[in-house]
């Protein structure tokens, strides 16, 4: 497994190229130990949004998967440059890793087996804060002041306009006494968000699960039809203008004729209309970096009587990452999108989608944007996932490294 590459000396440890895709794993690895302390934790189960959002068996153990994958990443990081630091340091390292794994454990024999190492609270509530202590250890983001600078110079003006939007769109709605049938105020919005969590997450899960089954189909075949179009020009040239003519068909085209083929409520139709919307961005992109690697590395491996399946893994695949990753990402929002979009025509009344499309027609305006607003954080944990994923396989790409200067 490909992990957190640390640099050469302990000096050079604030501004690896990887630094920040080990500040964005703990983060993930904190959100997910708060989640798991209220799953866990009899009374917080029963009593608490995130107990009660968290209820679906099968969203808890991919929730688990990723916090220890995320987990095991961090570990394997320190791990793999515990030459750099000193030995107190080490003994800290080995302290964090043991409790952010031993909490883990917990939360896996709890979601796997109904039962945990222990159902005290106390030494529940004394696992989660070790965990959340553990992470920050593991990723040490104060070894990095100078790079969390800079991050904040570049995000402070997204932050400050986005803030901005929502103080203006308060205002202009209480001065103007806008009715919430039109627009509901963003304060309204936060209150329904919070009320109805546990019930948006649920629904969101429905819709998520259409979405990676999708996600994971259509960029699969594009990643392999790509690397059969590469390498056979005959046949890129006769499979381009149907991926041309695909991705430029809107979804809602889609929509209607998947449900007809694989059946309305059915999730294989909402699943079809997502692997075609992100099979031919994938596969073109995919196309595109194969046959972007470096002409004077080709003709050197090909003097050397290499083999075309050693240029592939040596040459062409690593050139073709970078593109392939952009359609990886450019999929995570497509698809969610698709999947939303494809309830709208037809399906389970248990899908965010249907949901969106539904409370309107009460009048329940701030329900949808609640719903709007879960969705879009669906999206955006999603791209994020795959762009750590991205650092983490290729942390040698000259973008990280820019980033990192």
């Amino acid at each position: 497994m490909a992990v957190l590459a640390l640099p050469r000396n302990e000096s050079d440890i604030s501004e690896s190229p990887t630094s920040h895709a080990r500040d964005y794993g703990a983060v993930i690895a904190i959100i997910l130990t708060i989640i798991f302390y209220h799953v866990t934790d009899a009374a917080l189960r029963e009593s608490t949004p995130l107990g009660l959002a968290f209820r679906n068996a099968a969203l808890r153990r991919v929730l688990w998967v990723l916090w220890a994958g995320t987990a095991a990443a961090l570990v394997a990081a320190v791990v793999q440059g515990r030459t750099l630091r000193s030995m107190t340091r080490q003994v800290i390292d080995a302290t964090a890793a043991f409790s952010l794994m031993l909490a883990v454990l917990n939360a896996g024999l709890f979601v796997f087996a109904g039962r945990g190492v222990t159902l005290a609270a106390p030494l529940t509530t004394l696992i989660a804060i070790a965990s959340v202590c553990a992470a920050l250890v593991l990723a040490a983001p104060w070894e990095r002041g100078r790079l969390w600078r800079r991050t904040g110079r570049q995000t402070a003006p997204a932050l400050l306009i986005a803030f901005g939007v929502l103080l203006v769109w308060e205002l202009i709605i209480t001065v103007f006494n806008v009715k919430q049938f039109l627009l509901p105020r963003p304060t309204v919005i936060s209150q329904t968000l919070f009320e109805t969590f546990p019930d948006l997450i649920s629904k969101s899960w429905v819709t998520f699960q259409n979405a990676l089954w999708g996600y994971a189909i259509g960029c699969g075949l594009g990643v392999l039809i790509g690397v059969a179009s590469a390498r056979f020009s005959a046949f890129s040239r006769a499979i381009l203008p149907f991926a041309i003519a695909a991705n430029s068909t809107p979804i809602i085209a889609f929509a209607p004729i998947m449900g007809f083929w694989f059946g309305v409520t059915q999730p294989a139709s909402k699943i079809a209309v997502v692997a075609i919307m992100v099979f031919f961005p994938c596969m073109i992109n995919t196309v595109r970096g194969l046959l972007a690697a470096d002409r004077g590395a080709l003709e050197l491996m090909r003097s050397l009587a290499t083999g075309e399946i050693a240029i592939f893994r040596k040459v062409r695949f690593p050139a073709a990452l970078p593109f392939i990753f952009n359609g990886l990402k450019f999929g995570t929002t497509w698809s969610v999108i698709g999947a939303v979009v494809a309830e709208f025509f037809g399906g389970t009344t248990q899908g965010i989608g249907y949901y969106i499309r539904n409370k309107p027609t009460a009048f329940d305006f701030a329900a949808a944007w609640a719903a709007i607003v879960i969705v879009s954080l669906l999206g955006i944990l999603f791209y994020t996932i795959v762009s750590l994923v991205e650092r983490i396989v290729m942390p040698w790409h000259v973008s990280f490294r820019e980033k990192s200067a």
